[in-house]
């Protein structure tokens, strides 16, 4: 089942995907489960390579700051391409479930992934809160919302996710 499915890529041990395993079999549409077992499995290649799934996670964040840049800056050119990959890889802060619970003892697993929880769905309201007044700031056009509020909401966006990316890689030693 599904629950079987996220415990084996929360452990690293992922069936290939179309080759039976409870991945390939509980196949239901859930993209984001998708999304996960190909995070995990880039994880672990990562540490096999000797890297670190801290380096993978920094990589994401990256990639996520160059992937929004553009859409920020409100180029439509290539558009469909960019928002599919900065949706996948704005899928990459799921690796710091993996990054905290090796902080901490097993036991404690459960706190640790309800306390990111806790502060995750704060931080996404938060976030669509903000965007919401920074797109109420200027008035609405006869299609829909004003452009530059989108460009203003992206951009600030993006400067919250490279401020706590810079943040985050000051503290790197601790991972």
């Amino acid at each position: 089942g599904s629950a079987g499915c996220m415990h084996q890529v929360n452990r690293g041990a992922l069936p290939a995907l179309g080759t039976g395993g409870s991945c390939a079999r509980d196949r239901s549409g859930d993209e984001l489960r998708e999304h996960r077992v190909a995070l995990g499995r880039i994880g672990d290649a990562l540490v096999r390579r000797g890297r670190t799934e801290f380096s993978g996670y920094i990589a994401a964040l990256l990639a996520t700051l160059a992937l929004l840049a553009p859409l920020a800056l409100g180029f439509t050119a290539g558009a469909v391409v960019l928002w599919p990959l900065f949706i996948f890889c704005g899928m990459g802060a799921s690796l710091a479930f993996a990054l905290a619970n090796r902080r901490f003892p097993p036991e404690y697993a459960g706190r640790v992934n309800t306390v990111l929880n806790f502060f995750a769905l704060i931080a996404m309201f938060a976030g669509q809160w903000g965007i919401g007044v920074l797109l109420g700031l200027f008035p609405p056009t006869p299609t829909g919302y004003d452009p530059r509020g989108y460009t203003l909401a992206m951009g600030m966006q993006w400067m919250i996710l490279a401020i706590a990316t810079a943040w985050l890689w000051r503290g790197r030693h601790l991972f």
